[in-house]
C-alpha cells in the first residue's frame, strides 16, 4: 500500500521551508509543484524542499524539484534540497544527475544555515 504524500509548509527566518512525507509521483507532483510555489512570497530569501521523509521519488518528482528551482531562481531566490545521504532519494537523484544541477543538503540545519549565510 503505497502513501500519499503529505506537505508541510514553514517559514523561518525568510526562508520558505516544504517539508514532504511519502511518495511523489505522477499522481501527485503537479498538486505539489502549485501548492509549493505558491507558498513562496516573493520577498523570501529562498526555498528549502525537505525529502528527508520520502519514501519514493519518480521522474515527475525530479521535474518538480527542477522545476521549482528555475522558478525561485528567476526571482533571485536560494533553493536548496534536503535529501540525507544515505536515503533512497539521494540515490535516484544522483542517477538522474540531478545532483549536479540542484544544491544538496543532509539537514534541514545545513539547508537553513547555508541559505541565512
Amino acid at each position: 500500500m503505497s502513501r500519499l504524500a503529505q506537505l508541510q509548509l514553514d517559514e523561518e527566518d525568510g526562508v520558505t521551508i516544504a517539508s514532504v512525507e511519502g511518495e511523489i509521483d505522477l499522481s501527485n507532483a503537479a498538486e505539489l509543484e502549485m501548492a509549493i510555489s505558491h507558498a513562496v512570497a516573493n520577498e523570501a530569501v529562498g526555498l528549502v524542499v525537505d525529502l528527508a521523509e520520502v519514501d519514493y521519488l519518480d521522474s515527475s518528482g525530479v521535474t518538480l524539484l527542477f522545476n521549482l528551482s528555475r522558478r525561485v531562481s528567476r526571482r533571485q531566490q536560494e533553493f536548496v534540497v534536503v535529501v540525507p545521504g544515505e536515503a533512497h532519494v539521494r540515490e535516484i537523484l544522483t542517477l538522474s544527475g540531478a545532483t549536479e544541477a540542484l544544491e544538496l543538503q543532509d539537514t534541514l540545519p545545513g539547508a537553513l544555515s547555508q541559505l541565512q549565510r
